[in-house]
């Protein structure tokens, strides 16, 4: 027996992936990988068993019909491509759609397969490549160019471009948007946190971070379950960034809000990589960087953590170059374009300009809050803003505003109030901005009066605006208290009197709108959130409910 092709059957392959992988786009077709397999798969040659493949060309063909995938189905399709008998018949076939293994990620078994196929091919080429050298009667020249042939074959050629037609949207339901933070972050999609330096937009992701790990609800923003954490820190040394996580746990178990399951779910969802400056070529530089960060992520994603947040604590500390130029950050950009493939959502911090406080022009008047909340003071070249899909600030509320407000002022003088939110957000509705207090730990926490507090700085229309809405979350409180139903038009006459009922009504549905963002009422129906029943009890409006 030649001793090249044992070498070429010692390649290990894994038939039973195979079988999991078509069992798994046989029983969740509507799974949203499934284009990326076909892609990726295309005809086949990827399967080692006859059989498989047989009933994958059968399924891509029914899919790409967009019809209901079945055993009879199949059946019908592997008669008409004359694949029926190497398909197993009916009965094959139906082990393959009844079996109970699948996944919730074909695209990393069709990547699997494709790896084995692609090491098949080279094999080949290595047991050719030998048998040539064994032959004396090859000249070296001969054998450098029939391995450079050779080589060429056994690479596929990989376009740099993946063509979609109307298929992707015609014909399919479409999933509504994803939010890693409902109203604040969507996911999967490059985001920037920018604020001057030193005001706690590191503390404060870290919080996030926390919260997502958990599964707890981060400020006032809707809780989801819980989901991959990543925070790649290069502006705090271990030591320090360790005392900041601890801090922010012992806080939640002084507010009886932290179990085991908790703990379970941070060892489970979170990690702090940290670069070995020790290791030769050591680097702060993304693109050098995004590999190993990626197979993390991989890593975490196959324990069974789903992909969340990958926090990366500076641009400034991952980029190399001037942030001023396109040029320099191209790359950067780029590498985060690597992390989104993998589903996650990279949270880039950054810095604003200087000035936001007034002092960068003598005399100059200050910037106002809407000013200040502008992606007009994000650092560095337009490229950032133009590139982020969102972009969230944060800025100190200054010792003037915390007069309005009603906040002390020296609490103020030294950074202890902020505004935070998203000032661009592309593909999903934005949630009003939030007041922010800083804890004598450096802990962040959004109070319960700081809707009042955010009217209050923003002037008298909005305090107005503010009223009203409370008055109809009341009414929309009594109305549903006892199981009823809310009638909008009645509503809509009551608030807004001087408008036509078209006008009222839409005025009305504006307002409903911000209370749901506001999480003082529930996403479905008109009843209140627990946090609109606590807004109702405290305000004056209020009281007077029986």
């Amino acid at each position: 027996m030649d001793p090249y092709q044992d070498e070429f059957l010692a390649v290990p392959e894994d038939a039973d992936s195979e079988r999991v992988l078509l069992t798994t786009l046989c029983v969740a077709p509507d799974n949203p990988e499934v284009p990326e397999v076909l892609h990726l798969l295309n005809g086949g040659e990827s399967f080692l068993v006859t059989q498989h493949k047989a009933v994958y060309l059968a399924f891509k063909a029914i899919h790409e019909r967009n019809e209901e995938i079945t055993s009879i189905a199949l059946k019908v399709e592997c008669e008409a491509q004359g694949t029926l008998g190497r398909a197993g018949g009916l009965a094959g076939i139906s082990e393959i759609t009844t079996a109970s293994e699948e996944v919730m990620h074909p695209l990393r078994l069709a990547q699997r397969l494709e790896e084995l196929h692609q090491r098949r091919r080279m094999q080949r080429v290595i047991g050719n490549i030998m048998r040539q050298v064994s032959d004396p009667a090859v000249t070296l020249k001969a054998l450098s160019e029939k391995l450079q042939v050779l080589a060429g074959a056994s690479r596929p050629a990989e376009s740099l471009l993946t063509i979609c037609d109307a298929s992707e949207f015609l014909h399919k339901d479409l999933p509504p948007p994803r939010w890693l933070i409902p109203g604040l972050i969507p996911l999967a999609v490059p985001v920037v946190v920018a604020s001057k330096g030193g005001l706690g937009k590191s503390f404060l992701t870290l919080q996030m971070c926390i919260a997502l790990a958990t599964g707890k609800a981060f400020l006032n923003f809707e809780a989801l379950p819980p989901m991959g954490a990543i925070y790649f820190g290069l502006e705090d040394d271990r030591e320090t960034f360790n005392r900041r996580a601890r801090s922010i746990i012992d806080h939640y178990r002084v507010c009886l809000d932290w179990t085991l399951d908790d703990d379970a779910n941070l060892l489970r969802n979170f990690r702090t990589p940290y670069i070995n400056w020790k290791a030769p070529g050591a680097t702060g530089h993304l693109p050098a960087l995004a590999t190993s960060l990626t197979q993390l992520m991989q890593a975490m994603v196959e324990e069974g953590v789903a992909p969340g947040a990958a926090v990366i604590d500076t641009l400034a500390r991952v980029s190399e170059g001037d942030e001023n130029t396109v040029q320099a950050l191209r790359p950067v950009l780029n590498s985060l374009n690597l992390i989104l493939e993998y589903g996650w959502t990279p949270v880039v911090l950054h810095h604003v300009g200087k000035g936001q406080d007034g002092v960068k022009t003598p005399g100059a008047k200050k910037p106002l809050l809407g000013d200040r909340m502008s992606t007009e003071w994000v650092r560095g070249s337009s490229a950032i803003v133009d590139n982020f899909r969102a972009v969230i600030q944060i800025t100190p509320l200054n010792t003037d505003e915390a007069g309005v407000a009603g906040l002390d002022e020296d609490k103020a003088r030294q950074g202890g109030y902020a505004v935070f939110g998203a000032t661009k957000l592309n593909g999903g509705q934005k949630a009003d901005w939030v007041v922010l207090e800083q804890d004598d730990h450096g802990r962040w926490f959004a109070p319960r009066d700081g809707l009042e507090t955010l009217a209050r700085i923003r002037g008298a229309r909005a305090v107005a605006a503010l009223d009203k809405q409370i008055c109809i979350l009341i009414d929309l409180y009594e109305a549903t208290r006892w199981g009823g139903q809310a009638d909008l038009v009645e509503l809509a006459k009551k608030h807004y009197p001087d408008k036509d009922i078209s006008k009222a009504k839409n005025s009305l549905h504006q307002a409903i709108s911000k209370l749901r963002r506001a999480d003082l009422l529930q996403k479905i129906g008109h009843v209140p959130t627990l946090q609109g029943l606590q807004k109702i009890q405290v305000s004056d409006k209020g009281n007077k409910i029986e």
